[in-house]
């Protein structure tokens, strides 16, 4: 499967039935996760940078669609007191998106004392 990649490194590789994060749970499926900056920062730099990064092996991304389901994985975590914002989501984006065939997965995680 990354066999395929050239100048796109995984941050990390995992086989189906491999625990998940030291976990009792799964891997349901092989798979891999490229985080190329882990510094906090704004939805919008995060996704373009990494864009960016992905568009440097856009042909064996492109071969890899054809056996695997591509997609983004945005994991948010605000605490409940401050304005929990949202996401935007630019036409240049989505296009780009598009052309690699990527999905978009969101997980929004809130905590903190109740308002």
């Amino acid at each position: 499967m990354l066999s395929h990649l050239n100048s796109v490194i995984p941050t990390r590789v995992w086989e189906k039935d491999d625990s998940l994060y030291k976990r009792n749970t799964i891997f349901s499926s092989n798979g891999f996760e490229i985080e190329i900056n882990k510094k906090p920062t704004v939805f919008e730099s995060k996704i373009k940078e990494l864009l960016e990064y992905l568009e440097r092996d856009a042909a064996a991304l492109d071969v890899l669609s054809k056996d695997a389901n591509l997609y983004l994985s945005i994991q948010s975590y605000f605490y409940q007191e401050y304005n929990l914002g949202g996401y935007t989501i630019n036409n240049e984006v989505i296009e780009k998106l598009n052309k690699m065939k990527i999905q978009l997965d969101f997980d929004m995680y809130v905590s903190g004392n109740p308002i």
